[in-house]
């Protein structure tokens, strides 16, 4: 495919697949529960075929094919991963295949866990323009993400056994994702949400502080040795200012939607997150930090959808609704088809090269 043939093509896929979870959503509301485990399946399916069958695109991709048959470098969770793909196959589109079936299964259990109350449509859809595409370029980060949000699911409905167990799992895949267990024991240990964002605000400026003040010292532990450059390349006077614009439209959605943040303590918690994504792009400026980022800023996927539920009036909720959708479409083609990030484009997939 070209690269405008291939903007075609992912915009009328991610569309259709977020009218199936719009029709998720009300039969959901319906109680159809065998219709909406159809639809479900349906879009898990077709997500995992366009994504485990995709052909050299991602930033990635080579390298994984590469390492198909030398991974004993990987963290311990990949390493399983990569023995168990070996026996099935050869092949070293298996791993590909793999990755994304977990990452898109994932995924999707935890938007359907998130979506209980504020409809599944919306998550689903800043998911597929904002984060997919990165998960072709981070192939590992990108399921450790994806249990990392499993992970908040859980923990959102206070089953906090789970959630920590899911992050364990999505350390042992990506050790980065040790950074979030600081914000995690937070959660868990707080007693109120209200007093939590303060919590939250000030592990992130104590990690900021530590990756900056320690980077020279941490980076001489073994433990760090893949990840070396999260501490070398730190530098705060390459803001891409550029890239910033990419944030522009989610930080007018918060100021409009202020009164309803400071009502909810959940909501000021989910922004203080979202801040913290941005603080670690923009203030440190790294491209691996920007990695980190993604931790953090994932957060928005739920955290903009429950905002715009919050407008009681249907019509005015729906027109809303409508205009959050074009800017994800003009964030998709901004930062991935003009900006570039994680080559996406052109796509191609195995059975039509």
């Amino acid at each position: 495919m070209s690269n405008s043939a291939s903007l075609i093509f992912y915009i009328i896929l991610f569309t259709s697949l977020v009218g199936l979870m719009g029709l998720y959503d009300y039969n959901y509301n319906k109680k159809h529960k065998k219709i909406c485990n159809i639809i479900f399946l349906i879009v898990f399916i077709v997500l995992t075929f366009v994504s485990g069958f995709r052909y050299y695109v991602g930033t990635d991709y080579s390298s994984y094919i590469k390492i198909y048959n030398s991974y004993n470098y990987l963290e311990f969770g990949n390493r399983i991963l990569f023995q168990f793909a070996n026996k099935i196959s050869s092949e070293p589109q298996t791993i590909i295949f793999i990755y994304s079936f977990l990452t898109n299964l994932f995924v999707m259990l935890a938007i359907k866990k998130l979506g209980k109350k504020n409809g599944t449509m919306l998550i689903f859809a800043s998911y597929l323009f904002i984060y997919l595409p990165f998960s072709y370029n981070i192939i590992r980060q990108g399921l450790s993400m994806a249990l990392a949000l499993y992970a908040l699911s859980f923990l959102q409905d206070n089953q906090k056994k789970h959630a920590i167990l899911l992050l364990f799992l999505s350390f042992l895949i990506h050790n980065s994702s040790i950074i979030l267990f600081p914000y995690f024991l937070v959660a868990i240990f707080s007693e109120k949400n209200e007093k939590m964002t303060k919590k939250i605000l000030i592990v992130t400026f104590a990690i900021l502080i530590v990756i900056f003040l320690g980077s020279s010292i941490l980076s001489k532990f073994s433990f760090f040795n893949n990840y070396k450059g999260y501490f070398l390349k730190i530098a705060f006077n390459k803001v891409d200012y550029n890239f910033m614009l990419s944030y522009f439209p989610f930080f007018v959605l918060l100021f409009l939607f202020k009164q309803s943040i400071i009502e909810s303590s959940l909501l000021k918690n989910y922004c203080s997150i979202f801040l913290t994504g941005f603080l670690f792009e923009f203030l440190l400026s790294s491209s691996d930090l920007s990695r980190i980022a993604l931790y953090f800023s994932l957060i928005q996927t739920v955290l903009f959808p429950i905002l715009l539920n919050k407008i009681r009036d249907k019509y005015s909720r729906k027109i809303i609704k409508i205009i959050y959708y074009i800017c994800l479409i003009l964030y998709f083609i901004y930062v991935f088809y003009i900006y570039g990030r994680a080559e996406i484009f052109p796509y191609n997939n195995i059975f039509f090269i």
